[in-house]
Protein backbone atom coordinates (compact mmCIF):
# COMPACT_ATOMS: atom_id res chain seq x y z
CA UNK A 1 0.00 0.00 0.00
CA UNK A 2 1.15 3.72 -1.53
CA UNK A 3 1.53 6.63 1.23
CA UNK A 4 -1.66 8.44 -0.53
CA UNK A 5 -3.48 5.07 0.22
CA UNK A 6 -2.41 4.56 3.56
CA UNK A 7 -3.87 8.59 4.36
CA UNK A 8 -6.51 7.72 2.56
CA UNK A 9 -7.19 4.40 5.02
CA UNK A 10 -6.43 6.44 7.89
CA UNK A 11 -8.89 9.68 7.16
CA UNK A 12 -11.82 7.10 6.27
CA UNK A 13 -10.85 5.13 9.52
CA UNK A 14 -10.92 8.52 11.55
CA UNK A 15 -14.38 9.63 9.70
CA UNK A 16 -15.76 6.29 10.89
CA UNK A 17 -14.03 5.55 14.06
CA UNK A 18 -14.27 8.70 15.71
CA UNK A 19 -16.27 11.16 13.70
CA UNK A 20 -19.44 9.00 13.30
CA UNK A 21 -19.55 7.58 17.00
CA UNK A 22 -19.22 11.18 18.39
CA UNK A 23 -22.03 12.09 16.14
CA UNK A 24 -24.07 9.48 16.73
CA UNK A 25 -23.45 8.83 20.26
CA UNK A 26 -23.33 12.53 21.17
CA UNK A 27 -27.00 12.86 19.44
CA UNK A 28 -28.25 9.59 21.72
CA UNK A 29 -26.56 10.63 24.89
CA UNK A 30 -24.90 14.20 25.75
CA UNK A 31 -27.96 16.24 23.51
CA UNK A 32 -30.90 13.98 25.57
CA UNK A 33 -28.80 14.90 28.76
CA UNK A 34 -27.81 18.50 28.11
CA UNK A 35 -32.21 18.94 28.50
CA UNK A 36 -32.07 18.09 31.85
CA UNK A 37 -28.65 19.55 32.89
CA UNK A 38 -29.05 22.66 35.69
CA UNK A 39 -26.19 24.52 33.81
CA UNK A 40 -25.48 26.44 30.76
CA UNK A 41 -22.18 25.80 30.14
CA UNK A 42 -23.04 22.27 30.73
CA UNK A 43 -26.11 21.90 28.34
CA UNK A 44 -24.15 23.39 26.07
CA UNK A 45 -20.90 20.49 26.48
CA UNK A 46 -23.50 18.06 25.86
CA UNK A 47 -23.94 19.56 22.36
CA UNK A 48 -20.46 19.88 21.53
CA UNK A 49 -19.67 16.50 21.12
CA UNK A 50 -22.00 15.83 17.86
CA UNK A 51 -21.13 19.22 16.60
CA UNK A 52 -17.27 18.15 16.74
CA UNK A 53 -17.79 14.64 15.53
CA UNK A 54 -19.81 16.34 12.72
CA UNK A 55 -16.43 18.86 12.04
CA UNK A 56 -13.86 16.12 11.74
CA UNK A 57 -16.70 13.62 9.33
CA UNK A 58 -16.95 16.98 7.00
CA UNK A 59 -12.74 17.35 6.99
CA UNK A 60 -12.67 13.85 6.35
CA UNK A 61 -14.42 13.44 3.23
CA UNK A 62 -13.99 16.93 1.72
CA UNK A 63 -10.08 15.99 1.97
CA UNK A 64 -10.93 12.50 0.45
CA UNK A 65 -12.72 14.39 -2.29
CA UNK A 66 -9.98 16.80 -3.14
CA UNK A 67 -7.30 13.72 -3.31
CA UNK A 68 -10.18 12.20 -5.73
CA UNK A 69 -10.53 14.95 -8.04
CA UNK A 70 -6.28 15.91 -7.92
CA UNK A 71 -6.20 12.05 -9.35
CA UNK A 72 -8.69 12.58 -11.68
CA UNK A 73 -11.37 9.54 -11.59
CA UNK A 74 -15.14 9.57 -12.68
CA UNK A 75 -15.81 13.40 -12.97
CA UNK A 76 -19.79 12.53 -12.87
CA UNK A 77 -19.10 10.41 -9.60
CA UNK A 78 -17.37 12.96 -7.67
CA UNK A 79 -19.45 15.86 -8.18
CA UNK A 80 -22.98 13.54 -7.68
CA UNK A 81 -21.06 12.67 -4.26
CA UNK A 82 -19.77 16.26 -3.40
CA UNK A 83 -22.71 17.58 -3.81
CA UNK A 84 -24.84 14.66 -1.85
CA UNK A 85 -22.21 15.47 0.81
CA UNK A 86 -22.62 19.09 1.24
CA UNK A 87 -26.40 18.77 1.66
CA UNK A 88 -26.21 16.12 4.09
CA UNK A 89 -23.76 18.04 6.06
CA UNK A 90 -25.63 20.72 5.77
CA UNK A 91 -28.69 19.36 7.08
CA UNK A 92 -26.71 17.57 9.99
CA UNK A 93 -25.36 20.81 10.75
CA UNK A 94 -28.74 21.99 11.31
CA UNK A 95 -30.03 19.23 12.87
CA UNK A 96 -26.82 19.52 15.37
CA UNK A 97 -27.31 23.82 16.17
CA UNK A 98 -31.57 22.98 16.44
CA UNK A 99 -30.41 20.49 19.42
CA UNK A 100 -28.19 22.92 20.76
CA UNK A 101 -30.36 25.37 21.18
CA UNK A 102 -33.03 23.17 21.97
CA UNK A 103 -31.12 21.73 24.68
CA UNK A 104 -30.01 25.08 26.25
CA UNK A 105 -33.59 26.38 25.93
CA UNK A 106 -35.55 23.46 27.28
CA UNK A 107 -35.12 23.60 30.97
CA UNK A 108 -35.91 27.65 31.29
CA UNK A 109 -39.16 26.38 29.42
CA UNK A 110 -42.50 25.29 31.50
CA UNK A 111 -45.30 25.00 28.90
CA UNK A 112 -45.82 21.67 27.43
CA UNK A 113 -46.38 22.58 23.96
CA UNK A 114 -43.52 24.74 23.71
CA UNK A 115 -41.61 21.71 25.46
CA UNK A 116 -42.87 19.41 22.64
CA UNK A 117 -41.84 22.03 19.97
CA UNK A 118 -38.43 22.17 21.17
CA UNK A 119 -37.94 18.14 20.95
CA UNK A 120 -39.62 17.82 17.65
CA UNK A 121 -36.97 21.62 15.99
CA UNK A 122 -34.04 18.88 15.30
CA UNK A 123 -36.19 16.82 13.35
CA UNK A 124 -36.38 20.03 10.45
CA UNK A 125 -32.51 18.70 10.45
CA UNK A 126 -33.92 14.95 9.97
CA UNK A 127 -36.19 16.04 7.20
CA UNK A 128 -33.26 17.44 5.18
CA UNK A 129 -31.26 14.77 5.68
CA UNK A 130 -33.55 12.07 4.32
CA UNK A 131 -34.63 14.66 1.37
CA UNK A 132 -30.58 15.05 0.87
CA UNK A 133 -30.40 11.12 0.61
CA UNK A 134 -33.78 10.98 -1.57
CA UNK A 135 -32.28 13.01 -3.81
CA UNK A 136 -28.85 11.45 -4.27
CA UNK A 137 -30.58 7.99 -4.99
CA UNK A 138 -32.46 10.20 -7.55
CA UNK A 139 -30.04 11.44 -9.23
CA UNK A 140 -27.32 8.10 -9.23
CA UNK A 141 -27.32 5.60 -12.33
CA UNK A 142 -29.30 2.18 -12.44
CA UNK A 143 -25.80 0.35 -11.05
CA UNK A 144 -26.24 2.79 -7.53
CA UNK A 145 -29.55 2.49 -7.53
CA UNK A 146 -29.77 -1.09 -7.70
CA UNK A 147 -27.08 -1.74 -5.07
CA UNK A 148 -28.34 0.96 -2.71
CA UNK A 149 -31.89 -0.59 -3.17
CA UNK A 150 -29.63 -3.71 -1.87
CA UNK A 151 -28.16 -2.39 0.77
CA UNK A 152 -31.32 -0.31 2.20
CA UNK A 153 -33.28 -3.45 2.00
CA UNK A 154 -30.72 -5.35 3.83
CA UNK A 155 -30.31 -2.46 6.62
CA UNK A 156 -33.74 -2.87 6.92
CA UNK A 157 -33.89 -6.44 7.83
CA UNK A 158 -31.24 -5.96 10.13
CA UNK A 159 -32.62 -3.20 12.05
CA UNK A 160 -35.76 -5.18 12.48
CA UNK A 161 -34.44 -8.32 13.41
CA UNK A 162 -32.41 -6.51 15.76
CA UNK A 163 -35.27 -4.15 17.19
CA UNK A 164 -37.38 -7.29 17.42
CA UNK A 165 -34.48 -9.40 19.26
CA UNK A 166 -34.19 -6.97 21.89
CA UNK A 167 -37.53 -6.72 22.46
CA UNK A 168 -37.49 -10.04 23.98
CA UNK A 169 -34.40 -9.34 25.37
CA UNK A 170 -35.73 -6.66 27.25
CA UNK A 171 -38.44 -9.10 28.59
CA UNK A 172 -35.90 -10.81 30.46
CA UNK A 173 -34.21 -8.12 32.38
CA UNK A 174 -31.76 -6.75 29.45
CA UNK A 175 -31.69 -2.62 29.94
CA UNK A 176 -34.42 -0.58 27.98
CA UNK A 177 -33.07 1.18 25.21
CA UNK A 178 -33.78 4.51 23.91
CA UNK A 179 -35.78 4.73 20.25
CA UNK A 180 -32.91 7.23 19.55
CA UNK A 181 -30.82 3.47 18.84
CA UNK A 182 -32.91 2.79 16.01
CA UNK A 183 -31.85 5.06 13.39
CA UNK A 184 -28.19 5.21 14.27
CA UNK A 185 -28.48 0.72 13.73
CA UNK A 186 -30.25 0.95 10.46
CA UNK A 187 -27.59 3.86 9.18
CA UNK A 188 -24.72 1.27 10.24
CA UNK A 189 -26.28 -1.13 8.83
CA UNK A 190 -26.58 0.40 5.40
CA UNK A 191 -23.26 1.54 5.40
CA UNK A 192 -21.59 -1.44 6.42
CA UNK A 193 -24.06 -3.34 3.53
CA UNK A 194 -22.88 -0.47 0.69
CA UNK A 195 -18.82 -0.97 1.70
CA UNK A 196 -19.01 -4.37 1.27
CA UNK A 197 -21.15 -4.74 -1.86
CA UNK A 198 -18.47 -2.02 -2.95
CA UNK A 199 -15.67 -3.92 -2.21
CA UNK A 200 -16.80 -7.19 -3.60
CA UNK A 201 -18.15 -5.88 -6.78
CA UNK A 202 -14.62 -4.29 -7.75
Amino acid sequence: MTSQNRFAAVLVAVHWAIGVPMLVLGGLYAVPRAFHADTVPTRIAGGVVPVLGLVIMIACISTLMRRAARVGGNIFERRWFARYYVEVFAATGIYAALSVLCGVLAPSVRSPVERVALAVAPMLGVALILAAIVRWIGRADEFHKQRQLRSIALAAAVTAVWTWSYGFFEVVGFPRLSMFWVWPVMVTAWGIANLTMAILEK
